[in-house]
């Protein structure tokens, strides 16, 4: 059976002053600089050999210019039509506190929940961070930050598409915002115009947020016969 791969977002967003969405990328860039991260410049292309192991972060900031975003839940699916799989081996929720030097609440988590690795179809199904402070919930802030951390390991040779997704805890907004966006547009100019519905469970963009190609293992044979190859090519050398 052909293992169904997208990287499913659910976002519980909250939102208090003004009405407001998220953005959220998969990206293959951690670092930070003064709690802000590196914008992607376009949706992650990756290619592994099967065994091999990769990260890929989760990035988030909230749309609007001003109002919070209390709470972020988040399913990582893949979907593959070949028969490529990758396997969860460590999902990690970012819980930073205290303002950046803009004076810019970067996220307050007050519970996480990190879900289940490894159900069908999801790498990561139903992890959620929600703030309940009433003094300090903004948990997005207006410029980009490191949500979370996944590392995975290519299973089965061929082609996974990680989507950005709606996922049961859905997106909520308290002031009326009903759509958010995922990842990067096709040429990586911008972000994905896709408007997705906070409350449709599912919703996607329609571009992969990312594409892992896993290669097969070389067969001890082929091993064999490229090193004769070599040794024979080394040869001619010698004798020339």
């Amino acid at each position: 059976m052909k293992k169904l791969a997208a990287l499913a977002l659910t976002a519980a967003l909250t939102a208090a002053g003004s009405a407001q969405g998220a953005i959220v990328y998969l990206s293959t860039d951690g670092t930070t600089t003064n709690g802000v991260a590196n914008q992607p410049t376009a949706n992650p292309t990756l290619t592994l050999q099967q065994g091999e192991t990769a990260t890929l972060y989760v990035l988030g900031k909230r749309s609007g210019a001003s109002g919070s975003v209390n709470s972020l839940g988040l399913n990582i699916a893949q979907q593959s039509g070949n028969g490529g799989s990758l396997t969860a081996t460590n999902w990690s929720i970012n819980d930073p506190e205290g303002t950046n030097p803009d004076g810019d609440p970067i996220k307050r988590w007050q519970g996480t929940a990190p879900g289940t690795l490894n159900t069908p179809d999801f790498l990561v199904f139903d992890s959620k961070a929600f703030a309940v402070s009433g003094t300090f919930n903004q948990t997005l802030a207006g410029n980009l930050r490191l949500h979370g951390t996944l590392t995975f390991t290519a299973t089965t040779p061929g082609t996974v598409n990680l989507f950005l997704q709606v996922g049961s805890g859905t997106i909520s907004e308290t002031n009326g915002s009903t759509t958010s966006t995922f990842g990067r547009n096709a040429d990586g100019s911008g972000d994905d115009p896709t408007a997705v519905n906070n409350a449709l469970i599912g919703a996607a963009s329609q571009i992969a947020d990312a594409v892992i190609t896993i290669t097969p293992i070389p067969e001890p044979a082929s091993m064999s016969l490229l090193g004769l190859g070599a040794a024979a090519l080394l040869g001619r050398r010698r004798r020339a």
